[in-house]
């Protein structure tokens, strides 16, 4: 079943003056163009004839995107607005945030290009020809191309939502069987790792994948830092070391002799949510295209360690 986010962009609106309705009845529609055709971004393209005469209207759909548009261009390259002719139209863009394909118009002929699908997974997009109560219908498969780049994030720093939360980390049992104290190592910020979600308000952000900056907290409040930079999949939990958390820090917890010492870890974090703004492009056809969502960030900034000792 197609789904079904479908533009129709109606060339019915145009001025096609050389088919009557006679002619969209009685002649056949072309039976030698290839309706199923895999495309592979950045160069791979197929090419057939159409019949102009009696084309009324034409659709583009695809099975995952409601966010698209049709852009249809002239010979000078220049967008076409308004009512014009089919024999006006040189170049039509279908695309969406994370895809987009190319049609190229000489004449009756027709150069189908992927340009991208930044998608992980293979996508179709269809194009209908409709000629009054006929339609010839032809199924472009996307296969994966090049990621989806982020080409700027940035932070709404005027309004954040900034706290504290303290989480028990871990618990430890340790037996001390020998004559003499033992000592043992906990490294707090290596267990306590700093945390950052970019929860996006659209969908088609989810599973975008890119270095973006990302605020420290520091002597009492979040600030950015040009250095602190972070690899994320947006929509997913990402854990690093923040640059001014040391993972090498140790706590020593002494164990008397003959004795059992449980230990539990607690870390105090400063959250912060923020909304975020960035700007994504497509890397073949360098379309761009704004969005933005939440960002929540976890830092830790101290730690307790509670001990209980049983002889």
């Amino acid at each position: 079943m197609r789904l079904l986010f479908t533009d129709i962009l109606c060339i019915m609106l145009l001025t096609i003056s050389t088919a009557c309705n006679s002619d969209i009845f009685v002649e056949p529609l072309p039976k030698d163009i290839e309706t199923d055709i895999t495309l592979s971004p950045g160069g791979d393209s197929y090419s057939f004839k159409i019949k102009k005469k009696g084309l009324s209207g034409l659709s583009f759909g695809n099975e995952i995107d409601s966010y698209t548009s049709t852009i249809y261009y002239d010979k000078d390259g220049e967008i076409l607005y308004g009512s014009y002719s089919i024999d006006d139209v040189t170049k039509i863009v279908y695309a969406a945030p994370r895809f987009s394909i190319e049609f190229r118009v000489s004449g009756d002929k027709v150069e189908a290009s992927a340009l991208d699908n930044t998608y992980d997974s293979e996508i179709s997009v269809w194009s209908t020809l409709l000629y009054g109560e006929q339609s010839l219908s032809i199924t472009f498969h996307l296969t994966p191309g090049k990621p989806m780049e982020i080409e700027h994030l940035g932070y709404d720093i005027v309004r954040p939502v900034a706290g504290f939360k303290t989480l028990k980390m871990m618990s430890s049992k340790v037996n001390n069987n020998t004559d003499s104290v033992k000592r043992i190592g906990i490294y707090p910020y290596n267990y306590a790792k700093s945390k950052i979600l970019l929860q996006p308000e659209e969908l088609w952000q989810n599973g975008i994948r890119g270095t973006v900056p990302v605020q420290i907290y520091s002597n009492g409040e979040w600030i950015e830092s040009e250095s602190s930079n972070v690899e994320v999949t947006i929509g997913d939990v990402i854990e690093f070391h923040s640059e001014n958390v040391n993972p090498d820090e140790v706590a020593y917890i002494d164990v008397p002799a003959h004795s059992t010492v449980t230990s539990i870890l607690y870390v105090r974090y400063a959250t912060l949510d923020v909304r975020y703004l960035a700007t994504f492009m497509q890397p073949n056809s360098q379309f761009t295209y704004p969005a933005s969502g939440k960002c929540q960030l976890f830092q830790p900034i101290d730690y307790d360690i509670e001990i209980s000792c049983e002889n």
